[in-house]
């Protein structure tokens, strides 16, 4: 089978790229360069586990899985020898750089799908929104990964040497839930293109389905993970998981007094949502390529799957609280609608959409407070403390 033509990034979009990252970081994790911390799993999974186990901390699941991608950052600055005062610089802008990798990823498969604007289709991923706890940490990088493998079912196995993406599909199904959520649309995939896939492409959607059951082999085995939210189980919760967002996204709560009964709250909310799926399903019936389907998938499964975890109670669980469970859908209808509108976005689009992100504020930007961590390691050398605080607030660990 003939491959379609690989598609270069210009260095003009490499560099703007860069720059939208760049400028959506500040905005959203300002703290990640002005004092870099350790974040939540960062510091007792990751970092201490690597101390102790070495290579072997690589094959340690945690919360029912394997993290490798995280775990090889860390063994990587641990066999560096990297100073602990600076651990966090390493983290941080190691998740800053996997964002920025997969960002020109999804540029170059933008271009294998003919989008015309493929800047907006790749860089959409630092502007949903949602709050910014996946971003400037290796501990959510796992929302990454499966990204990457969305990204390559799309149409990133028809990029250059088919052969060289292997490894990476490899690390990123062994990195988190993705490859476990994303199994059955492999399986589906080989059945429907084994006539017409190139070998490379059928080895990756194998590799993909037997990560895929060693992650949900390891969930078994762990006794499962038991979710839940510090919350009272919602009225009518299931309706409320989508007009809680609603309400929050569109500013629903930021009504007057006389406008913002939380029934007032709800009827508008469920009117938005209808809206949205009548719009976000007309879109999606413009679009004429076969590969939406991707996409489609992967917002409804990863969408499904928190909302069984967290049963009775998802809908406490909102892009603007539990933010992460969010990346993946909100990405996958970012790109659907992008793709949808390629030909006719104009410029009032990008304004309208700029001046949306611009007026959450808040709501986007985490700026967490400095924890001291070069103070506490000075402390910790000298035998005054052994309890390293971390982000975010509450989260410490021994140093042994």
């Amino acid at each position: 089978m003939e491959m379609p033509k690989y598609h270069a990034i210009t260095l003009r979009h490499l560099m703007l790229l860069f720059v939208i990252l760049l400028a959506a970081m500040l905005f959203r994790r300002f703290d990640a360069f002005s004092f870099p911390q350790l974040y939540g799993e960062d510091g007792p999974i990751f970092f201490q586990q690597c101390e102790e186990l070495g290579w072997r901390s690589l094959l340690t699941p945690y919360n029912g899985y394997l993290h490798l991608l995280p775990r090889l950052v860390a063994l990587l600055f641990g066999l560096l020898r990297v100073k602990y005062e600076y651990i966090p610089y390493c983290y941080n802008y190691s998740a800053f750089a996997i964002a920025y990798l997969t960002a020109i990823y999804l540029y170059l498969c933008a271009a294998q799908l003919n989008v015309h604007h493929k800047l907006f289709f790749s860089s959409v991923i630092f502007l949903l929104p949602m709050q910014a706890e996946v971003f400037m940490t290796i501990t959510n990088l796992i929302w990454f990964t499966p990204l990457f493998l969305i990204a390559y079912l799309l149409a990133g196995h028809k990029l250059g040497n088919p052969y060289l993406s292997l490894p990476v599909v490899c690390i990123a199904s062994l990195s988190g839930p993705g490859a476990l959520l994303l199994a059955p649309l492999a399986i589906y995939l080989i059945l429907t293109k084994r006539k017409n896939a190139s070998l490379p492409f059928i080895i990756a959607l194998l590799t993909i389905v037997v990560c895929g059951g060693i992650q949900f082999w390891m969930l078994k085995t762990g006794g499962g993970i038991a979710r839940t939210f510090p919350a009272a189980t919602e009225h009518l919760h299931l309706l409320k998981l989508a007009t809680n967002n609603c309400s929050r996204i569109f500013f629903l709560d930021k009504l007057p007094a006389a406008l913002n009964s939380p029934i007032k709250q709800m009827i508008g909310g469920a009117s938005l949502f209808m809206i949205f799926i009548y719009i976000f399903i007309v879109k999606y019936k413009k679009i004429a390529a076969q590969e939406k389907i991707v996409l489609l998938y992967a917002a409804i499964v990863f969408l499904i799957s928190f909302t069984a975890a967290y049963w009775p109670k998802e809908s406490m669980v909102t892009s603007f609280v539990g933010a992460r469970y969010y990346f993946i859908p909100f990405s996958c209808i970012a790109f659907i609608f992008i793709w949808s509108i390629d030909k006719h976005i104009k410029i009032y689009h990008v304004v309208f959409y700029v001046i949306f992100w611009a007026l959450h504020g808040d709501d986007l930007a985490q700026h967490y407070t400095d924890k001291h961590w070069g103070k506490q390691v000075k402390e910790y050398r000298l035998g005054k403390r052994h309890s390293m605080d971390i982000l975010p607030d509450g989260w410490s660990f021994n140093l042994k």
